[in-house]
């Protein structure tokens, strides 16, 4: 490179969603423009934990209930190390309809309850089924 060349760099940085795009841009007087494009995926530190009550003697989340009469459970979560993202639940081994959450994409920290409905369960039967939380 000569000292007759200029050289131009300039950067733009854009925060969407918590992702960051950097773009820069290298401009010489007798080249032509390049572009670089690239991700940064800035995620949340630490992370999160997540319980459901009531519990059964053995201290897993189990409910009793006659047909027809909802069965509730409370989903606690806790931040640990900073985590500051919302949490998303789901629930698997579950008809979708038949379930529903208070809230969800909730923050550390807000109790969130878990409703599903029975009517349309078979009697004396036990439903295994599988809560996820997953960051947002």
């Amino acid at each position: 490179m000569t000292t007759k060349q200029i050289i131009a760099v300039i950067l733009g940085v854009i925060l969407l969603v918590g992702f960051g795009f950097v773009i820069a841009r290298a401009i010489q007087s007798d080249a032509q423009e390049k572009d670089i494009t690239f991700s940064i995926l800035v995620k949340s530190p630490g992370e999160f934990t997540v319980d459901m009550t009531p519990k059964n003697e053995a201290g897993d989340a189990e409910v009793e209930v006659t047909k027809g009469t909802p069965a509730v459970f409370t989903i606690t979560t806790v931040a640990i190390g900073g985590y500051d993202a919302k949490i998303h639940f789901s629930v698997s081994g579950l008809t979708e309809g038949t379930y529903s959450f208070s809230a969800n994409d909730v923050a550390p920290g807000t109790p969130v309850t878990l409703t599903i409905q029975t009517s349309g369960m078979t009697s004396n039967t036990a439903y295994v089924c599988t809560l996820t939380a997953s960051p947002v």
